[in-house]
Formats: C-alpha cells, sequence, structure tokens
C-alpha cells in the first residue's frame, strides 16, 4: 500500500497531503492481459485488488471534500463580489454628478440629428412616441433620474411624430395620443421643434395631426416629411386649415415633399406658413413647381437650403429672397439666382453630384461682397470652370476667410489653384486631398493665416505628409495654425494617433467621425 506525505502548496503555501504513489498492477498481471490464461497466484491478485479499491475508495472520499470545499469558496466568491460591485455602484461618479450635468447627459441621450437634418442618401425619422427610447428611457432608472428628466421642460420639447399606418389597432393609436399628450404637458411652455413625417395615407382628420397643429402657436422648428401625390396634397391642405395665421414663433421650417405632381397640386396656394413673422429658414426638398405655391415670407429668409432643379418660371419666386445670408444647394440651378442681388451673403455652399453645372457660370460672374465662407463639393472640374472659380475667389478674396472643398477627381493639383486666390483664409477644410496639396499646404509661406485647418478621406500615404505639415507651421517664426480637424474613415486609427501626439507642439489634434460637409446641411434642432 502507498504512503503518504504532508507537503506544502506551492501556489497559495496550503499544507495538502499528496501521495506518494499510485497502486500499479504487477508484472505478472499486466503480461496475463496479452493472454487468456489464469493468474498463477489468484489469492496475491485477489489482495492487490482489495489494495487498489480501498485505495480508489480513499482517493474519491478526498476529492469529495475538495470539491465541497471549492463549493463552499465558490459561494463566498460570488457574495464577496456581490459586495464589491455593490460599493463600486454606490461609488460610481455618476451618481455625484450635478443636476446640470446630468441634464446636459440627457440632451445628448436625445436623437435630435433626425429633426434638422436630411443626410443625402440617407433618412432620418425620429419618433419621440416610442417608450423605449429617450426621453422616456431617462426617467426609468432610479428616482433622481426620473426627478431631472421631469424637472427638465426643455428635455421633451423636441417632438417626432412617424404617423402609424391606417391599419392599426384603435388601442394602439391611442396609446400614441396618451403619449403625445403627456410629452407636450411635460415640455411645458417651451417653444416646440416638431416633426411630422408621413409615409402612409393620413386621415384629415387623424388625431395625431390634430394634437400636433393644435400646438402651432409654439412651434419655433418644424420639419414636415411626406410621400405620396395626394397624400401630400390633402395633409398640405389639411394643415393650412388648422395653423394659418398662428405660427409666429415659427423660425425654422423643412418641407420635404415627395413624390407630388405639380399638375394634382394645381394652383391653390399653400397659406399655412403665410404669416410666420420670424421665420428666417428654409429648406425645401421637393419637386420644383411646388416651390411657388408655397406661400412664405420669401423677403424674410435669411438662410435657403435646396435639393431641386428650379425652372426659370420660379424666376420671380426667387428674386423674392432679397436678404438670403446663407444659401445652400444640392445641384440647384444657380441661373436663377444670377440676377437676384446678393449683397448680404455671407455663406454659400454648392453640392454637386458630378460636375460643376453649367447653370452656375452666370451665378459664378458676380460680386458677392460680404461673402465669409465658401463650400464646394464636386467631382471633377474642368479648365473652364477652373477659370471661372479663380475669378470668383479672387473677387471674394477681401472679404473670403473660410473654405470647404473637394474635388474628387483631382489629378490636375486645381485645389492649389484655387488656394492661391484666398491668401487670406483662416480657416480650410479639405476632402479627398492628394498628397500634392498636402505637401504645398506644408508650407508656411502658403496660407500663412491659417489657423483651422482640416483632412476627410485620409490615405495611409497621406499621413506622414500630414505630420511635416503641423511641423513646419507650427515651428515656423510666426505659427498661426492651432487646429487641424481630421476624418478618420479609411484611416489606420494608430497612425492618426501619431498626429494626435503632435499636441505637444501646441496645436490641437481633433479626430472626428462626423461628415466632413455636415455643417452646410439643414439644421434646425
Amino acid at each position: 500500500m502507498p504512503h503518504s506525505t504532508n507537503t506544502t502548496c506551492s501556489i497559495c503555501g496550503s499544507a495538502v497531503q499528496a501521495p506518494s504513489s499510485s497502486p500499479s498492477p504487477s508484472m505478472e498481471a499486466e503480461n496475463l492481459l496479452k493472454t487468456n490464461e489464469t493468474p498463477y497466484n489468484r489469492e496475491a491478485c485477489c489482495a492487490s485488488l482489495a489494495d487498489a479499491e480501498a485505495y480508489l475508495g480513499n482517493l474519491n472520499a478526498k476529492i469529495d471534500r475538495i470539491e465541497e470545499t471549492l463549493r463552499l469558496l465558490w459561494d463566498e466568491q460570488k457574495r464577496c463580489e456581490y459586495t464589491v460591485q455593490t460599493y463600486k455602484m454606490i461609488l460610481h461618479p455618476v451618481r455625484t454628478l450635478p443636476d446640470d450635468v446630468l441634464w446636459e447627459i440627457f440632451a445628448q441621450c436625445l436623437d435630435l440629428n433626425g429633426f434638422g437634418k436630411r443626410l443625402w442618401g440617407m433618412e432620418c425619422h425620429p419618433d419621440t412616441l416610442n417608450p423605449r427610447t429617450a426621453p422616456w428611457t431617462l426617467g426609468q432608472v432610479c428616482h433622481r433620474w426620473r426627478t431631472v428628466a421631469l424637472s427638465s421642460a426643455s428635455l421633451w420639447r423636441h417632438i417626432g411624430i412617424v404617423f402609424p399606418p391606417p391599419t392599426v389597432s384603435d388601442r394602439y393609436l391611442a396609446g400614441m395620443v396618451a403619449l403625445l399628450m403627456e410629452q407636450i404637458r411635460r415640455s411645458g411652455v417651451h417653444p416646440l421643434v416638431m416633426y411630422l413625417h408621413a409615409p402612409h395615407n393620413l386621415d384629415t382628420h387623424h388625431p395625431l395631426l390634430t394634437l400636433a397643429c393644435a400646438q402651432s402657436t409654439r412651434w419655433e422648428k418644424l420639419r414636415f416629411s411626406v410621400r405620396g401625390a395626394a397624400l401630400g396634397l390633402k395633409v398640405l391642405r389639411c394643415i393650412s386649415s388648422l395653423v394659418k395665421g398662428t405660427c409666429h414663433l415659427l423660425r425654422c421650417l423643412l418641407l420635404e415633399i415627395m413624390g407630388i405632381d405639380a399638375d394634382m397640386f394645381g394652383t391653390e396656394l399653400i397659406d399655412a406658413f403665410s404669416f410666420a413673422p420670424r421665420l428666417h429658414e428654409l429648406s425645401f426638398f421637393g419637386p420644383p413647381a411646388i416651390f411657388p405655391l408655397i406661400n412664405i415670407p420669401r423677403h424674410q429668409l435669411t438662410h435657403y437650403r435646396d435639393q431641386t432643379d428650379f425652372p426659370s418660371a420660379n424666376e420671380q419666386v426667387i428674386r423674392q429672397m432679397v436678404n438670403l445670408m446663407g444659401l445652400y444647394a444640392l445641384g440647384l440651378d444657380l441661373s436663377q439666382f444670377a440676377s437676384t442681388s446678393m449683397v448680404h451673403l455671407r455663406t454659400l455652399s454648392l453640392h454637386f453630384p458630378s460636375r460643376l453645372e453649367k447653370s452656375t457660370d452666370s451665378f459664378l460672374l458676380q460680386s458677392l461682397p460680404n461673402l465669409r465662407d465658401f463650400r464646394l463639393a464636386v467631382v471633377w472640374l474642368n479648365e473652364r470652370k477652373l477659370g471661372l472659380l479663380q475669378s470668383f475667389l479672387t473677387r471674394c478674396a477681401p472679404t473670403l476667410r473660410s473654405i470647404y472643398i473637394s474635388v474628387f477627381n483631382d489629378r490636375d493639383n486645381h485645389l492649389i489653384k484655387l488656394l492661391e486666390c484666398v491668401p487670406g483664409l483662416t480657416c480650410l477644410r479639405l476632402c479627398n486631398v492628394n498628397t500634392a496639396a498636402i505637401r504645398a499646404l506644408a508650407v508656411p509661406t502658403f496660407l500663412a493665416h491659417l489657423r483651422d485647418i482640416g483632412f476627410w478621406a485620409l490615405r495611409q500615404e497621406d499621413i506622414e505628409p500630414l505630420v511635416r505639415l503641423v511641423e513646419n507651421r507650427v515651428t515656423c517664426q510666426e505659427p498661426q495654425l492651432k487646429m487641424m480637424r481630421l476624418g478618420i474613415n479609411g484611416t489606420d486609427f494608430s497612425q492618426l494617433q501619431q498626429l494626435k501626439a503632435l499636441e505637444a507642439k501646441g496645436i490641437q489634434i481633433e479626430i472626428s467621425l462626423a461628415d466632413w460637409f455636415r455643417d452646410v446641411l439643414p439644421d434646425i434642432s
């Protein structure tokens, strides 16, 4: 029978009893396994079997005791983990946040982008009548969070309604109406940011529409989105009858009227917003024939955003926008603005899906004496368009301080030729820039007044020239560059960290996920 010795565990220091050896079959027994013969000394084999069974029983008993000890330790471990987690939770920094900071965090949880931004190629339809989303969920965490959420009326002023299909049950619709009434109540007396989206057939007496329009005296910003000819006509007329003469707080209006046939629309004006003394920002996406039929105080507009081609019949409508300070266009026929006074224009944004359209020629011959911000996104430029843009930028150079520009196919380095026309730039945003342009910008005397520069759609080979650009501009005799913004899409993040390390030289590096052209999109949030 093997004997045991007491040893100490080299890891935990506990005393354990380890066997010196385990019982093994004799040589005779091993040989007999290879034959079919009977053991010569049967009594000795029986004795060895008894010893081995006794030893195995002893081992099993020890294993049972150890497993029981482990089970007790695991139970104790779980209790201790719960204790640790409890103290970590009650000591979590979020519990120490003041209410005003907590409110700011709550505000960031709201999906506000969809209220005012129509991303090219994407659609945002915020729905605040979903109890599983913010701001409703913010009050379902704890008593303090609920108190902060309910006491912050401004959290509830963004109301998004996606009208349900006509097939929903009366009970479901009643639940949506109850949520809308509760959100309106919680918003207090704050001006409302309202988003109405009708993807389905909509009854003119729909309770959600009636209830939303009943708040028109509080509308500060409105985004209205509808699809379908008959539906659009019906809903717009209904809204006109409900809100006409009541939108005295309305400041921003975004209209998305898709798929409406002008012949079906007729000549009847939509005068829902004819009285809106504070209306200054308009965004319109839809068939061009609709625009003249929407009766709004165009002379008040200071910012206009569009995604449509205007026919010449609308020239008189365009001429009424005499006080524009910002014009943002995606594929807009700019010839309609060529004969319109643009003396107040400070921001001009042109986004063309392919090339710079011929309709821009007459517009680019204008003088814009107060233009400070120019933004252009185009696939390619020919020599004639380059010449027009150079002349335009040269005329605007005395006041122009900010340029956002993207020329997707710039093999001929047209970008540098354009930038040479505006030596006084202080802010520059570039997308799809080539390495040659980055090297040119690395020379401190080129655009010497630059304080803020940004690059989007970077490539791997652009990182090293960017490092040299920063080093040259922050170590020159009179450094001006203070900020560099970088889009990380398609770029190795570790390499951008190499640029981030340059902050030690006194420049702020901001790595952004945002669309480089985001600031030119309609923003009524």
